[in-house]
């Protein structure tokens, strides 16, 4: 499936955990990735991994990162963002999409 073709999709924090999957999965389908990331030993790594086509760049800020629990785990939270980036949830608006094995359903 090429949900994905001939577009462009830039992934800030892309060169590991859930940005990393979230290139993967969208490379999968077709697109272009743009990846960046603070960190140079990451992104080499995501560098190989990645496809030819992907490019990564490095980038500074002053923010500080809040830490993000993903009890989903990264590979099905880049499934939901792929989803989500499709075409296939256009009828969705407005709602929160929770990918976390079901813990706020406890």
């Amino acid at each position: 499936m090429n949900r994905f073709s001939d577009k462009v999709v830039v992934i800030t924090g892309g060169s590991s955990g859930i940005g990393l999957a979230a290139a993967q999965a969208f490379e999968a389908e077709g697109a272009n990735v743009v990846v960046t990331g603070r960190n140079p030993e990451t992104l080499a790594a995501a560098t190989k991994v990645l496809s030819r086509r992907a490019i990564t760049l490095a980038y500074f800020t002053v923010q500080k990162a809040l830490p993000l629990l993903s009890d989903g785990g990264a590979i099905e939270t880049a499934k939901a963002v792929t989803f989500l980036a499709s075409a296939d949830a256009s009828y969705i608006t407005g709602t929160e999409l929770a990918v976390d094995g079901g813990r706020t359903q406890l």
